[in-house]
């Protein structure tokens, strides 16, 4: 038995949480603005 789907609508996938993916959520949303929709995907907790 496999992990149930999940379906997110977003603008930005971001994969990995570390340093650099939270900076690129930083930077994405510094340059699309606050009605972007962005997703970092982390297979741990952050």
């Amino acid at each position: 038995m496999g992990r149930p789907r999940v379906y997110i609508d977003t603008d930005i996938l971001i994969i990995g949480g570390g340093t650099a993916g939270c900076l690129a959520a930083w930077e994405a949303r510094n340059a699309g603005g606050p009605r972007l929709k962005i997703t970092i995907l982390e297979k741990g907790f952050i």
